[in-house]
């Protein structure tokens, strides 16, 4: 059903009362009351001070700009790899983005989550070809076809038309790099 929210029926929302050990994730009861010594102060043996003392001041130092949550908070996660944006990449997710804002505003974030991830990896794949001068028009289209099949309940004629479209504007700045690349290496 396009545009169901359960925020919009409230009544179908269940209320499941915390327990105890869900308002509290980060110490269980039992060692709540139980006092342990600071890291800094657990010391280091002296005979691992003598032999090491340059690993001593090394571990220091990463422990002082380690940041520490607040009490009851988490650190978020950061991504599993920073992808450095380059003037190409930034222009390929522009193509990839265009026209797709509104089903993207559509999606459960659950969904846009993954459609996101996928077009990523789409980017990725389609900029390595690029890169390389291998992307043909056969390689590109399947990229995006099957990135655009994350969308749940999408339309056949709507994928392939942005498939399509999506692909001849890729292959249109491969022709251009290709170009400014050949004068560069005259």
């Amino acid at each position: 059903m396009p545009g169901f929210s359960p925020e919009k029926f409230p009544d179908t929302q269940t209320q499941i009362p915390q327990t105890p050990a869900e308002q509290s994730p980060v110490v269980p009861d039992v060692l709540r009351d139980v006092n342990l010594p600071a890291p800094e102060s657990i010391g280091v043996p002296d005979r691992v001070k003598d032999q090491h003392p340059d690993l001593i001041h090394d571990a220091q130092a990463l422990n002082a700009e380690i940041p520490q949550p607040a009490k009851g908070k988490s650190i978020p996660a950061l991504p599993a790899q920073a992808v450095q944006k380059t003037a190409q990449r930034e222009e390929l997710e522009e193509i990839l983005a265009d026209r797709v804002a509104e089903v993207y505003q559509m999606l459960s974030p659950k969904e846009q989550e993954q459609f996101r991830k996928a077009g990523e990896e789409a980017v990725t794949k389609i900029e390595i070809l690029m890169m390389q001068f291998k992307a043909t028009a056969r390689a590109v289209v399947q990229i995006i076809r099957q990135w655009l099949r994350t969308i749940p309940r999408v339309n056949a004629f709507f994928l392939e038309q942005e498939s399509k479209i999506k692909t001849d504007r890729v292959l249109k700045m491969q022709q251009r790099l290709k170009a400014q690349h050949h004068k560069t290496h005259l």
